[in-house]
């Protein structure tokens, strides 16, 4: 976002013509659809200022069915691994049934989900537009066809539930005559808002809900000295992200340069940690009753090492065989970036950390695939990510 439209925006919510806030699908999927993480949490922090939490009902559809689909996904990989692990041990297998009930507590993943997300509605005081109620077919068809965003020149028939989210809460805008903050990392929604008048997408919910915070002026200058000190004294913070590292998994794949070679990769370890800019603080909390508790997001830059081990062979022609030639260990060096929450509390330069909670779950969703192209038993020791 521009500093511009920062700036727009900013003045808009202060003159009280932007009175809600909306978000897209790929927000809660983004937070690896955890609606308990601080940044869909403090959401319910912004009605005590008097700005409403809209969603539209085809948002809420999208969100159930990938909170369904992630539980079944769970359970699945979880009677996998149970139905393993009962063969492995010669359990009788009719515990499988059992066992899993044990994780869902019986219930089914539709069940879970729903009260899950009935839940989060309630508690962030959300209220949910009736898309079909406010938008007709043949306004719908009538965008597709003069390729008015969300659809495009490609008019891609996939665009019909962004285009009935969109313009139900345009409508919603107009009838009420308000302003809406829209959060979406979707293109064809920002094509959509730039035309609106009504709707003002940005890219994050933290710097959304920072839009709509009144604090001090040297806050973010205290919040990044304080967080430059636990990484300098490798603390709290320096210990949670390097447990939050230890879970995440890397493939590292490579080529021998003669023969063959099997590789080995063991968990990561947290080498470098660097803190953003000060101005990248997103203060997404904020209240004096004469102790100040914050609650900010910033972004954080890792150096992560992964050991590795090479076992080089060549293939015995005569018998056919696998030959080892040696083996030796390695260290990898990746690159990764993450969104981390911090709890604060206490006074102007004197606040401490109460809580840290890594915000970004798609670093937990992946397996990071790294590259060391062609290796040689002979090569120096340590490797790049190509």
């Amino acid at each position: 976002m521009t500093d511009s439209n920062e700036k727009t925006i900013k003045a808009l919510i202060t003159e009280g013509k932007i009175n809600a806030i909306t978000l897209d699908s790929n927000v809660f999927i983004s937070k690896g659809l955890n609606l308990n993480s601080p940044g869909l949490q403090a959401i319910s922090t912004i009605n005590e200022k008097g700005i409403l939490f809209l969603l539209s009902n085809t948002v809420c559809k999208e969100i159930l069915f990938h909170l369904v689909k992630t539980k079944k996904d769970a359970l699945n990989k979880a009677k996998g691994s149970v139905s393993r692990a009962l063969k492995a041990f010669d359990t009788n297998g009719a515990k499988l049934d059992c066992l899993i009930a044990q994780i869902s507590d019986g219930h089914s993943a539709e069940e879970i989900a729903t009260q899950q997300f009935n839940k989060f509605i309630e508690d962030t005081g959300c209220e949910v537009i009736d898309d079909t109620k406010l938008i007709s077919i043949s306004t719908l068809f009538d965008s597709y066809f003069s390729s008015r965003p969300p659809f495009g020149k490609e008019k891609k028939k996939s665009e019909f539930p962004d285009a009935l989210a969109l313009n139900a809460l345009q409508v919603t805008a107009e009838r009420r005559d308000i302003g809406i903050l829209v959060v979406s990392m979707d293109k064809d929604w920002l094509k959509f808002c730039e035309i609106s008048g009504r709707l003002f997408l940005v890219p994050k919910i933290e710097e959304a809900l920072a839009f709509a915070q009144e604090f001090p002026a040297e806050l973010q200058k205290n919040i990044h000295s304080l967080i430059l000190k636990e990484i300098e004294s490798r603390g709290h913070v320096w210990s949670t992200v390097s447990d939050y590292i230890e879970q995440i998994e890397f493939n590292v794949s490579a080529y021998a340069m003669h023969g063959y070679v099997d590789i080995w990769t063991y968990l990561g370890a947290l080498e470098k940690m660097a803190c953003s800019d000060e101005n990248e603080i997103d203060i997404i909390e904020y209240v004096d009753n004469g102790s100040q508790r914050v609650v900010a997001s910033l972004p954080l830059s890792l150096n992560v090492r992964i050991p590795v081990d090479l076992n080089f062979s060549f293939l015995d022609a005569v018998d056919n065989e696998l030959i080892s030639i040696g083996a030796r260990s390695i260290e990898v060096n990746k690159e990764l970036y993450l969104r981390a929450i911090f709890t604060l509390s206490g006074r102007d330069d004197d606040l401490m950390v109460e809580k840290i909670a890594l915000d970004d779950n798609e670093l937990l969703r992946k397996t990071y695939e790294v590259q060391l192209g062609e290796v040689d038993f002979w090569e120096p020791e340590d490797y790049e990510d190509h």
